[in-house]
This record gives structure tokens, C-alpha cells and sequence, in this order.
């Protein structure tokens, strides 16, 4: 790989922006997940905030989630997801 060091010269440009992707605020509202090649870490936040909900006490709603992976061994999060099943 190559490896980039930046110089006191060098400028990034950098922007903020105000994020609607989230979940509902009603955990009970049905939610549907789909990755299509853009990685679950995001979908992986969310899997752990309804989990730590549903340890508080809330009731949740049904969840499916949708990627792929090429091979068993890309399924990295496979025994936490697995137990969210």
C-alpha cells in the first residue's frame, strides 16, 4: 500500500454535515437494513442501540438485515449477529 505524509503545506478540506440516517425514534416501528456494498458498521451501531434498548426495557419492533459477503470467512461480525437472531 502506499502511504501518504502530509507537509506543513499541504491543506484538507474539511465539511460537516447534518446526518438523517438513523433510526426511528419508536423502537417498535419495523426497520429494514440494506448494505449494498457499502459496508454494515453503520447497521452494526444500530443493532447495538436496539439491543441496549431492548436491555432497558423496551419492546422492539422486527429488524432485517440485507448484505453479502463473497465468502464465509468475510463474515466478520457473524457470532454477534447471529446471536441478535
Amino acid at each position: 500500500g502506499t502511504v501518504f505524509c502530509a507537509k506543513a503545506t499541504n491543506f484538507v478540506r474539511l465539511g460537516l454535515s447534518r446526518s438523517t440516517f438513523r433510526l426511528p425514534q419508536d423502537y417498535k416501528a419495523p426497520v429494514i437494513m440494506i448494505g449494498p456494498g457499502t459496508g454494515i458498521a453503520p447497521m452494526l451501531g444500530f443493532l447495538q442501540a436496539r439491543e441496549k434498548a431492548k436491555a432497558d426495557g423496551a419492546e422492539l419492533g422486527p429488524c432485517m438485515v440485507f448484505f453479502g459477503c463473497r465468502a464465509e470467512n468475510d463474515f466478520l461480525h457473524s457470532k454477534r449477529m447471529r446471536n441478535w437472531a
